[in-house]
């Protein structure tokens, strides 16, 4: 028995259609990442729990940064650096570090690696990684990065170590290649004095900048315009990438940040 006319017709329809469908989704353009900020939880295996923000570009597999206070911080204190970080198309991720374990390398650099596998997870360039510090927070991180090869570049704000300036001093030295960058306020007698030092022990590429007045750590930032743009150049120099016009001509590194989570 033959089957109805109008049934074949729809049958061999709704077949092209979907052979159509097919060939179009193998052709649909890759979705744009995700971007934006992003408040996160993170534990480390040591058992660390730290309050964390992501601030994700729009572009793919940028370079990142781990940008690191004194432990009890505020993170918020870097979020203006951060958020024009993100629009400079890098990945940065700031967060807290529990007081307790100020004194305990090993849990120090367990919450660490924690918090740079976040970048890792979200896209950054495990190629083109960098780690900040400011005030105590540079100690830190200079001591992570001495354990992390992984971190290609150091940048050292207000730098506030004097129960360890000779731990500092000989994990700077100890460097060698890896560009360093260090900064100070002039009235801030005791970071400029450290930075200053720590200029001198630098094997390898080191710059230092010097800026008027008193301000400490990522308050250097907001006391001083130059402050800030210069940290966003050196970290574009020595991580960043101009890219090409695809990655940066849609003009979404200018738009507005998306919060993408609590």
């Amino acid at each position: 028995m033959s089957l109805p006319y109008c049934f074949c017709m729809r049958y061999h329809a709704l077949y092209l259609a979907a052979i159509l469908a097919v060939f179009l989704g193998g052709c649909a353009p890759k979705p744009a990442p995700a971007h934006g900020i992003m408040n996160l939880t993170i534990s480390s295996p040591e058992g660390i729990v730290l309050h964390a923000t992501l601030f994700q570009p729009a572009n793919e597999n940028p370079p990142g940064i781990l940008l690191v206070s004194p432990p009890g911080r505020d993170r918020h204190v870097w979020d203006a650096a951060a958020e024009r970080l993100r629009t400079e198309h890098t990945m940065s991720l700031t967060f807290e570090l529990p007081h307790e374990i100020e004194n305990d390398g090993d849990r120090v650099r367990g919450a660490l690696t924690s918090a740079k596998k976040v970048l890792l997870d979200h896209g950054a360039d495990s190629g083109n990684l960098a780690i900040a510090g400011e005030d105590f927070g540079a100690n830190l991180a200079v001591q992570y990065a001495l354990h992390d090869p992984a971190m290609q570049a150091i940048a050292l704000i207000s730098p506030n170590a004097v129960q360890q300036a000779a731990e500092v001093t000989s994990a700077i030295a100890k460097l060698k290649e890896r560009p360093i960058f260090l900064m100070a306020a002039e009235g801030d007698t005791v970071s400029a004095a450290l930075a200053a030092s720590l200029k001198a022990s630098a094997k390898g590429f080191c710059e230092l900048r010097m800026y008027p007045g008193t301000a400490n750590g990522a308050d250097l930032f907001v006391s001083s315009v130059d402050a800030l743009e210069q940290f966003l150049q050196w970290i574009s120099l020595v991580v960043g990438r101009q890219g090409s016009e695809g990655e940066r001509g849609d003009g979404q590194h200018d738009q507005p940040a998306q919060q993408l989570g609590q």
